[in-house]
């Protein structure tokens, strides 16, 4: 299990950063006039879309084996899971409207 939760988080540090740079590239394609470079940079986001979607499946995937796994959120006290699948939902949210 500690291998899942591994790879569940460098999924998720690696998801993270595609949706956090994403919109840098929007930035730069909103301030840039030059034709092939505008195509460049819509090219580098639609790449970057492509495999963000790509590392998402996996980080849920795994985060949910974790989560039937360990039996976590189950039982009194634990309020927090509905918490982090808050989040969760927020975050695939971000993700699908850019």
């Amino acid at each position: 299990m500690l291998y899942v939760k591994a790879f569940h988080i460098i999924f998720i540090a690696s998801w993270f950063a595609g949706l956090f740079y994403l919109p840098r590239i929007f930035v730069n394609l909103a301030m840039e006039t030059h034709p092939i470079a505008i195509e460049r940079l819509l090219t580098m986001a639609r790449k970057l879309y492509r495999f963000m979607t790509l590392l998402s499946v996996p980080a849920i995937g795994l985060g949910v084996w974790l989560w039937l796994g360990y039996g976590i959120g189950k039982g009194a006290g634990n309020g927090w899971m509905h918490a982090k699948l808050f989040i969760v939902v927020l975050l695939l949210g971000y993700h699908h409207v850019k």
